[in-house]
């Protein structure tokens, strides 16, 4: 256990550390679907190791900057790059600020505090050349109702700087969102950290950024009673859809993300919806704006959807002001709104099934 104290201890001691990260993360809501991060991450700190400042950015596959995360001033804002938009905590919590690598050492510091007896050294190892030492942390691990539910930590612990140079958990477990129980998931990440420098100088111009250049994200849906905007879309072949696939239809437009729990409740009532309206002149739209074809194709087969998917875009999102995911859109054979839903909730089926029921029936 002395290597990740000493890890505790270091960091108590820094001044800063900028690291680049490298994660792998299975979707748990979707079997086959991995994602890929990359992140730049500078940190500054005060006295014992409290961070004061960071900048976590983001990016694409071609190194593009897609979000950024910057503390100061005791104010964490999340900028995202592709729609120009801000959310801002005033002194966030603590899980909001350590993410990658502070993450990963505040798991160390709980486990040393409440579950060091879950602690097991293992043989040490090689990260990337640098020799390390090797941990395996039972964060969690119990029988319930007769199933294992478990979340295991392993991280390499640089044997030079003491910090952490990889990192994977694994776990399974019943999952919920709102009271509501998604069911049995698996979860696995791994991350690599990189590029660590301790203590350099950072310039304060590179924690610095331009708010004027982002506005709030819209909270207001379309209203009941005016016109829908077009629907511009291609299916999951990239194919653009003909606007006249939707006209003279009511519409259930759902607007979704295959990352996201709510839509997992979601999920068995759109089916239901579509199945009970099918003879109907009724179309449920499923919309993804933030996912590729080929994610959304992965995710409809892990959930059994019995609906057709699209490929909508930024501008899509923004025509029809959605607030998150899912939104609905309940929309007559006229194009008009009649209905607009953000979130699940328990009595989401029964009043959109009212609407649809109330809407053919004109």
């Amino acid at each position: 256990m002395l290597n990740l104290q000493k890890t505790i201890n270091k960091v108590k001691s820094l001044k800063s550390l900028s690291y680049t990260y490298h994660s792998t993360k299975k979707n748990p809501l979707s079997e086959g679907d991995t994602n890929f991060t990359s992140m730049r991450c500078l940190l500054k700190f005060g006295a014992h190791g409290s961070l004061k400042q960071k900048r976590d950015e983001a990016l694409s596959d071609k190194g593009k900057p897609q979000f950024e995360v910057v503390l100061r001033n005791d104010t964490l804002y999340q900028l995202d790059l592709e729609d120009s938009t801000y959310s801002f905590h005033v002194k966030p919590e603590a899980d909001q600020v350590n993410q990658g690598m502070m993450s990963v050492i505040e798991q160390i510091r709980y486990a040393l505090e409440k579950n060091r007896t879950n602690i097991f050294q293992k043989k040490d190892t090689i990260i990337n050349g640098l020799n390390c030492s090797y941990f395996f942390i039972k964060a969690f691990d119990e029988m319930i109702n007769g199933r294992h539910d478990f979340t295991y930590d392993y991280i390499a612990i640089n044997k030079t700087t003491y910090l952490p140079v990889f990192y994977k958990e694994i776990g399974a477990g019943i999952a919920e969102k709102g009271g509501h129980t998604i069911g049995r998931l698996t979860f696995f990440e791994k991350a690599y950290f990189s590029n660590i420098k301790i203590n350099r100088a950072i310039p304060a111009e590179a924690l610095n950024f331009d708010l004027a250049s982002f506005s709030l994200p819209n909270k207001q849906l379309l209203t009941e009673g005016s016109q829908a905007p077009a629907l511009k879309l291609k299916n999951l072949q990239g194919v653009d859809v003909p606007l006249a696939n939707f006209n003279n239809k009511v519409l259930l437009i759902a607007f979704s993300a295959t990352d996201c729990a709510a839509n997992a409740l979601a999920n068995p009532a759109l089916n239901r919806i579509s199945k009970k309206y099918a003879s109907s002149n009724f179309l449920i739209v499923s919309i993804y704006t933030s996912e590729a074809a080929e994610k959304v194709a992965k995710y409809k087969a892990a959930n059994k959807l019995a609906l057709p998917a699209y490929i909508g875009n930024l501008q899509t999102k923004k025509a029809f002001k959605t607030v998150g995911t899912p939104t609905f859109y309940i929309v007559d054979k006229n194009g008009v709104v009649i209905k607009s839903i953000s979130g699940y909730y328990d009595e989401l089926e029964k009043e959109c099934s009212e609407q649809i029921e109330a809407a053919l029936n004109k």
